[in-house]
Order: C-alpha cells, then structure tokens, then sequence
C-alpha cells in the first residue's frame, strides 16, 4: 500500500507540474480498458469485453508519445522480440484440451506427450527446465521442474486464460534463470468492469464440452460482475472426466515398415491390446476455479486478489504403464497433481517519469504431487495374474511451497534530441522455494506400511532472483537500438541422507546475462531484426537430488553442476500490411555446460527400480548448438476470409550424453528428442452479420531419423524415428441468439490418421468430433 501512495501521490504531482489541475479527470487509461474485437463469440472464454475504444497512448506537452500500452489481444509485449500470441478467439475456435494443446499452432513450439493428461512446450528444441513459464507476471517454475519434457504448463486451466505470449529465444534478461530457450507467458482473463444502467451488472456462463477420442465430458460456470464499473469479480469452477484415448491406429516404424508395438520391449512377451486403436494408460479427472477481485482505484491505478486452483486425479504416465522391463500390470500413476497459486497485483499507468506504468506481484503458490507405482493396474481389463503380482507397491509425495515477489516499472520516453529518444523498462523478482519429499513401500500381504528414508527429492529450499534493466533508443523514428542485462543469483540448500549415500547440498550461483539488438524500419510496414540474447539456468533441486524413474532409465543424483549459460544470434524480418503479416527469423544458439543425463551401470548401484539403466545428470563439455529458422504468415483476403501459416525448423547438435561420465570431445550427436521439420495451415471465413465462422487447419510434421544416442534406447521412439504426418481439423462456431448462446464443432483428424508427436509416448487422437456448447448473458 505504500508503493499505492506514492505513485499516486507522484503521479498527482506528475500531472500538476504538467499544469493539469489535480481535480481533473485523465483520459482512461487503455490498460483498464478491453478490446472490442474479444466480444466475438471467444468472449465466452471469459468476460465480454468493453465496446469502447481505448487509445493507445498518453502524451505529453511537446506531443511525444509518453505511454504505450498494447489495446489489441493478439500484439506481442515483447514487440522487439520474436514472438507470437495466442488468444481466447483461437481457443473457441480450436477447442483445445489444455494450455499445451493450446499452442500446437504458434511457429518454433512442439508439444510432446508422456501422457493424455501432460504435455511439455518444445521452444526452438528447448523445453521444461530449459523454458520460463510466467502467469501474469508470476514466475510458474519451480526447483522440482525435472529435466526434458514435464507436465506443468498442463496445470494451468486453459479456460481461464485471455492470451499467451510465446517468446523465442533466450529470454533470461527479462525472465530469470530457466529461459534458456524461451519463455511462455500467460496472461488471465479480468472482470471486464462495465458500468451498465443498474450499479451491478451480472453476466453468468455455462460451458458444456464433450470430446470423441477420449469420451471426455466436462464443463464449467463461470460469473463476470461488476459494481459501478470501479468493483469486479471474474470467477468460475470446472470438471471434466476424461477416458481412455482412441488413435487412428498404429504408427508405422520407418527402418521396420511394420507398425511399431512398443509393448513388444515389455518382459512378458509383450502384451496385446484388444482393439489396437484404443491406449492404455490414458485418461484422467480434473477439477479447477478461480475466482479474481479486481478495484479499479481511481483510472490509473488497479489493485486485484487471485486465486487460482487445479487438481488433477489418476494420470497413468503412458511410457511407465509397463515400463518397458516391468511386469505389464505396473504403472507410475499420479494420484494427485496439484497447483495452488494466490497472489495480489498492483497495476498502474501515468505515473511519475521513473515509473510511467508500474506492476508489482506478492504471490504464494504450491504444487503437490501424490505418486504410486500400482503393481495390480488394470491392463485390458484384468487384474495381474498371481504369478506376476509383486507383494508390494510404491507411493510417495512431493510438495513445493514458494514466495515470490516481482516488481516491474516502465518509464516515461525522454527525449534527447529532436530525433532521439530513450526508454528504460526495469524490475527485481525473488521466489524462495521450500520442498519436501517423502516415500513410503506399503506390503499387501501384511498391510505394513514402511516409510523410506527419502522420497524422490532431498527435502531442501531453494532461491532464485535478481535485478534487470532494458533501454531503448529510437532514431529518427527509423532505427530501434534495444540493450539490457540481468544479474541474477540462485541458491540450493538439501539436507543430505545417510542411509541411502545422498550427499548434503548447499551450492550458490550468480551470473550476468545480457541482450542485445538493432531493429530497422525500412518502410512503415517493413522492419528488419538482428539480436543477440543470453539465457541463464542454475541447477534445480531436481537435478541435484532426484531419484526416480525417467524416460528409458531411473535417475540419480549429481551435486556438483554447474549453471547452463546459451546465446543466441538472431536475424529477422516483420511485415505488418493491412493484408499481410508476417514474421520470419534464423537462429544460431550455442548453450554451454548443458545438463543432460549420462549412463551408469544399474549394478553400481544396486539395481534400477525395474528400469533398463541408471542415468545421472552431467554438464557435457562443450558447446550444444540449436539452429533453424521459424515463421508466421497471416493473409487478409477480404469478405470474411483469412489464411495463417507457420513453419518450424530446429537443428540441434551436442556432446554425447550417453558415454558414461568420460565425454568424447570429438564425439557429437543430435541432442535429444529434437522436434522435426513442422508446421500447420489455417483457413478462416467469419460472416460476422449471421454470427458464423467456419474454418480448417492442417498440422504436419516431417520424419524425425535424427536420433540422440538417448532416443535410440527409447523405447517410445520407433525403429529409424517418428514418421512425418498430416492431420486435417475442420471447425464451425454459430452464435444463436447473441449473445446468449454458442456452439462449436471441430472434427479432429478428418482423415482419422495414425500419428505420434515426436518423443511423446502417446498417439494423437483419432477421428474426433468435439463439441462445446455455451449459454449465458
């Protein structure tokens, strides 16, 4: 509440200096206000959105265009970046079944699934540890994030969600440690705060949804209110229950020309299914609310409380349900994955000179993971035989509770010369986790239930934080120079266990990281990029202490990292024509000291948990590099219709992880599960005088036959790689009786095609028809 005072307090005195009487009203702020084109039927995704037009900025006496805030959904904050955002108007049109599924069409990204209810982000071959994931400013990541792809971004409710910003590239100035390759930024829907002719205007909504592959129903009310346009609430609880996932079938191996059984590896024999479209260890129940109070204080500044919580039940890890040596009756299965995030946010525009616009974030958030290895899972609908049924099984919990803290400030553009001016955008952030871990074997013939001395993590806390600055110099309204730098520090403490030979940590890390870039307007609709930019990631409580099964091995510990360090080179191009836009850019990223997991001997340590082999996570010696290019192409026909294309190209290349802990210098591989050539195409037709959009898409991806020595052990990858694909989606959306009712089809794999997502253990859905249907006021 001090930091409420004096910003308003300076800006008041801001304003009088300006000869603004204090009394008077400013112009309304733009970031209070909504942008009119989200009141198409998308707007069921959240709050209708006001019909008034924002301005895009404030000026000052000499005219100079003081405050810059974005007022359309779909324009990048990181303009300067290569980036790209997604929006509540494409999730209504796509339906997608979560905040992965949501980003499928964005250029550079790739989403792979160990399972139906996970999926991980893919950033130019970057993912999980190696990507920042924000929630409206609110660092997502926390010290457990295991290595390769993890489930976490799925634990965000895509429903409650207005945009996401994809940023690709280095972006650990900004974003701190983790954005080694990207950041994935999510923005949550508001109240939309109208002021009708009643003081309280109530707009309540119900969402149906129902979905073919997976026989998944669910749905979701939710309640926009708003008192005197100055007090709103947005808010809203959601189920779903979601079954076993049908294919289109089975995916052909490339080196075998037959169709790739992976239950073939598992030590039965290898275990049929019934009907060879449907997939075992699939499915899962949800429940998720939210609920956010927003206070318009006066029209610059607006303080709010969140809440937000999911809950996930049942999730079968489909790569360890066998595990490829494990009797076809066992399964990892998360019982409970969990996120809790709670958070107050100050916004403010119009400030004093040093902070023109002001964000500041006092979070807590906690994830909760409850596993077991279920011994007697059902396989095809029976129980194990008593043969193969183990006298045991294994449960355990993993919790991190986490404080953070994160201030951002903007200010006002200074003017040095007639043709040059320079801005500063700054800020801090801290997050401090606190973990525990615990892991208990529990005997079926005794009921004995005996706690192990450690869980899968040391029990420990960890920090990560630190202070950044970025300046921007425009020249003669053609030439952008854009430079900035972080530094930022991490620490990891655990509490060693002597019983199972797990040494104590207690590692510090601080690091400066920077960027660079030149942005040339040659034309108004026409400017060129060259950038340089530097990612940041110390090692997780995770990489230090886990022991678990990953992939084709069982993980263990290394206490001795070191810190990830890439940069980046980047050239680019950006259209932006009343008909056309367009976005291209080539990359060259070099990232060294990249953690990734070497091979150990399982009799070194007694034995692998059933798995094939030990690994333990190293920095390989020299550099790993990502190359490629990614675009965004979107065409405006007129009368209604509109193309928009991607494109996606990453080349990776790096040590070889899997020689033991002695690394060949000379020897180097692709890097592990490396997303292949893809993209997708969409055309759009909207008639917006009958309220009808119709619409396709097509995803495609190339053959992925360049494999690490990780992936030709994995059994999730075929024999000679993952074939390429073409998946066509066909969608309508028709609103009856605006505003008051929506309905959307999408038929999902029109040609009800077998295909896999490079490195995913899952197949993609088979011919689907997916229905949403939306009633509310």
């Amino acid at each position: 509440m001090l930091l409420v005072g004096v910003l308003s307090i300076l800006g008041s005195s801001a304003r009088a200096a300006a000869g603004e009487p204090e009394g008077a009203a400013p112009e309304a702020p733009a970031a209070l206000e909504r942008d009119p084109a989200s009141t198409i039927p998308a707007a069921v995704y959240g709050a209708p959105a006001s019909q008034a037009e924002p301005p895009d900025s404030s000026r000052d006496d000499y005219g100079e265009r003081t405050v810059v805030v974005k007022t359309r959904d779909d324009e990048p904050e990181n303009e300067d970046r290569s980036t790209s955002v997604v929006t509540r108007k494409q999730f209504a049109r796509r339906l997608p079944r979560s905040s992965p599924d949501a980003l499928r069409y964005e250029p550079g990204v790739f989403i792979q699934q160990t399972a139906h209810g996970q999926g991980s982000p893919y950033i130019r071959g970057h993912t999980g540890q190696q990507v920042a994931f924000l929630f409206d400013g609110v660092r997502m990541n926390n010290s457990l994030y295991r290595q390769g792809p993890n489930q976490y971004v799925f634990t965000v409710d895509v429903r409650t969600i207005e945009r996401y910003e994809i940023v690709r590239g280095p972006a650990s100035t900004r974003y701190g440690s983790d954005a080694v390759g990207g950041a994935i930024v999510a923005t949550p829907v508001r109240p939309s705060m109208v002021e009708g002719e009643r003081a309280v205007e109530v707009h309540p909504r119900a969402l149906l949804r129902h979905s073919g592959a997976d026989q998944e129903y669910g749905g979701r009310a939710q309640f926009d209110l708003s008192y005197k346009g100055t007090l709103g609430f947005f808010g809203g609880f959601g189920y779903r229950d979601v079954g076993q996932l049908r294919s289109g079938g089975r995916i052909i191996a490339p080196e075998t020309g037959e169709p790739w059984n992976f239950s073939l590896h598992h030590n039965d024999g290898g275990a049929q299914w019934p009907e060879p479209k449907m997939q075992h260890g699939t499915g899962f129940r949800e429940f998720a609310w939210d609920s956010r109070v927003e206070w318009a204080v006066n029209e610059d500044l607006s303080l709010s409380l969140n809440y937000y919580d999911y809950r996930q039940f049942d999730v079968p890890r489909a790569d360890k349900c066998p595990a490829p040596t494990a009797p076809r009756n066992e399964c990892y299965v998360f019982d409970e994955q969990f996120r809790t995030l709670v958070y107050a946010a100050l916004d403010s525009v119009r400030g004093p000179a040093f902070a023109e616009t002001a964000r500041a974030r006092l979070s807590f958030q906690r994830a909760h993971e409850r596993w077991r290895v279920d011994t007697d899972y059902p396989f095809n609908g029976q129980l194990a035989p008593p043969g193969l049924k183990r006298p045991f099984d294994n449960t355990g919990r993993d919790d991190v509770n986490t404080a953070g803290a994160m201030l951002e400030l903007r200010t006002k553009r200074f003017r040095l010369t007639d043709d040059v001016g320079v801005q500063a955008h700054y800020g801090a952030d801290g997050y401090l986790d606190f973990v525990e871990s615990k892991a208990w074997q529990r005997f079926f013939d005794t009921g004995q239930v005996v706690e192990r001395s450690r869980g899968q993590h040391l029990p420990g806390n960890y920090f990560t934080g630190g202070a950044w600055t970025q300046l921007r110099f425009d020249i003669h309204e053609r030439l952008l120079l854009r430079g900035g730098g972080r530094f930022a520090h991490a620490a990891a403490r655990a509490e060693g266990d002597p019983e199972s030979n797990s040494l104590d940590v207690d590692a510090r890390w601080s690091s400066f990281v920077g960027e660079t870039g030149v942005h040339v307007k040659a034309q108004e609709w026409l400017t060129f990029d060259l950038g340089a930019n530097q990612g940041f990631r110390a090692p997780n409580l995770s990489d230090l202490t886990a022991r678990r099964p990953t992939g084709p091995g069982f993980q263990v510990e290394n206490a001795e990292l070191k810190p990830e360090r890439s940069t980046s080179f980047e050239v680019g191009v950006r259209v932006a024509h009343e008909r056309i836009s367009l976005t291209a850019h080539a990359f060259h990223t070099r990232t060294r000291d990249v953690i990734q997991r070497g091979v150990l001997p399982c009799d070194e340590l007694g034995g692998c948990s059933g798995q094939q082999f030990a690994l333990k996570p190293v920095n390989l010696r020299g550099p790993s590099i990502n190359q490629g290019a990614d675009g965004l192409l979107h065409l405006r026909f007129g009368y209604g219709f509109a193309l928009r294309s991607t494109v996606s190209y990453v080349w990776t290349e790096g040590p070889d992880s899997l020689a033991p802990l002695v690394i060949d210098d000379d020897l180097r591989t692709p890097l592990s599960k490396t997303p292949p050539l893809n993209g997708s195409n969409e055309l759009m037709w909207s008639v917006p005088d009958i309220d009808v959009t119709l619409g396709g898409g097509v995803r495609w991806a190339a053959l992925q036959d360049r494999l690490s020595p990780q992936d030709l052990e994995d059994f999730r990858i075929p024999l000679g790689g993952t074939p390429g694909f073409v998946a066509v989606d066909l969608w309508a959306s028709y609103q009856l009786w605006k505003p008051f009712v929506l309905l959307s089809l999408v038929l999902e794999n029109l040609g009800d095609a077998p295909y896999r997502y490079h490195g995913s253990s899952i197949n993609g859905p088979g011919r689907s028809l997916n229905v949403m249907l939306e009633i509310g006021y």
